[in-house]
């Protein structure tokens, strides 16, 4: 083998060596946008749930406010009857 085979042997094992490096750290930055990517789900699934609890208080909040204006209503209209005795 030519010293200059034997130099473009060794570029070439260089090469395919910076190559294997290249796609190592690739794989890694994919795994880590992977973890990345299941835990913002997770956390958005989190987030939904609450959205979700936080519009059933509020409706409930809402009857009972409903319910709480109609007994004052209520309540009105026999002090006003009460009134006029």
């Amino acid at each position: 083998m030519s010293k200059e085979q034997r130099q473009r042997l060794k570029e070439h094992k260089h090469v395919l060596k910076e190559q294997r490096q290249r796609i190592k750290e690739h794989e890694r930055v994919s795994k880590e946008q992977g973890q990345r990517l299941k835990e913002h789900k997770r956390v958005s699934k989190e987030q939904r749930q609450r959205l979700k609890e936080h519009e059933r208080v509020l409706k409930e909040q809402g009857q009972r406010l409903k319910e709480h204006k109609r007994v004052l209503k209520e309540q009105r209209q026999r002090f006003k009857e009460h009134k006029r005795v």
